[in-house]
């Protein structure tokens, strides 16, 4: 990812290309004049004994990250239990039910929970990165790995979430059982959700990327963050014809920098979802094509 980064800034590659294939801010020429110059590499090791209070809220966050995304890729759901308790609802094949469930349940609490707590750091994050006190460089450079890291989480949570189907089928049978549970079944946790909670985590789980929506959503209708993101992505948006941003190389560059197949198709299928106007009439059809999309 730091050689990613590190084209965009220099335009050109490690490899000696060419630097027009790696100037994707061409034409832009206000974003020099908005923005300090600053060197990045995310390929530093992070920093786990810095004493600054952001740092050690994103460590705490990316430590839970891998929690959750470990435990999340061994989702194994509780359909057959849901469909048995559905099928013949006795207490017992309910209680069988609700047993297989409440694992399944806490892990889509704590990673909603977590994505709460990405989503507050967020701004302050924002911060950092665009600051020019060059004695911030050291701070800036661990904050950015951080939060780079956390990007990449985000990426692959969503592309596991995307493979499975059970987890509102899941939340559905919780929301519909759990009135019961509270005046029935003895729950040894007792560590029940109220409603409001798992009508959130529903729509929170009905997006395919709801962990990239949530800084996507943080940094929307933010007059001053819309602004420099116009800056960057040219005032007709990245997809048009229009546009002076050469996303065909921006792909070529994804397609070349990412381990997998995939993992290729994870990110564009990421940024295809997460952008507002990629099935505009004026899409490039070209681009549609690189990306895979249907015409």
């Amino acid at each position: 990812m730091g050689n990613l980064l590190s084209i965009f800034k220099s335009g050109s590659s490690q490899n000696g290309e060419s630097s027009a294939s790696g100037n994707f801010l061409y034409g832009q020429t206000s974003l020099s004049s908005q923005f300090p110059k600053a060197a990045l590499s995310l390929e530093c090791e992070i920093d786990y004994d810095t004493t600054d209070e952001l740092s050690q809220k994103l460590i705490a966050c990316l430590e839970r990250s891998e929690d959750c995304l470990s435990k999340l890729k061994n989702y194994t759901g509780s359909s057959n239990y849901i469909r048995t308790a559905i099928t013949t609802p006795t207490p017992e094949n309910e209680e069988l039910a609700w047993k297989s469930l409440s694992p399944m349940i806490t892990l889509l609490r704590d990673c909603f929970v977590l994505s709460h707590d990405i989503e507050s750091l967020i701004p302050g994050t924002l911060e950092v990165l665009l600051s020019d006190d060059d004695d911030d460089s050291d701070l800036r450079m661990n904050v950015a790995i951080l939060f780079a890291k956390l990007i990449d989480y985000s990426f692959e949570f969503d592309n596991t979430k995307m493979g499975l189907s059970d987890i509102q089928n899941d939340l559905s049978f919780y929301r519909r059982i759990l009135p019961r549970v509270k005046n029935s079944l003895k729950d040894e946790n007792n560590d029940l959700l109220s409603s409001e909670v798992t009508n959130q985590m529903s729509l929170f789980y009905a997006y395919h990327n709801p962990m990239i929506k949530t800084f996507v959503d943080k940094v929307n209708n933010k007059n001053d963050f819309l602004e420099q993101l116009l800056i960057l992505a040219a005032g007709v948006g990245v997809f048009s014809q229009k546009s002076k941003l050469p996303i065909l190389q921006v792909i070529s560059l994804i397609k070349k920098n990412v381990p997998n197949k995939e993992a290729e198709k994870a990110y564009l299928l990421s940024i295809q979802l997460g952008s507002k106007h990629f099935y505009d009439k004026d899409m490039n059809p070209s681009v549609k094509k690189a990306f895979g999309a249907e015409q």
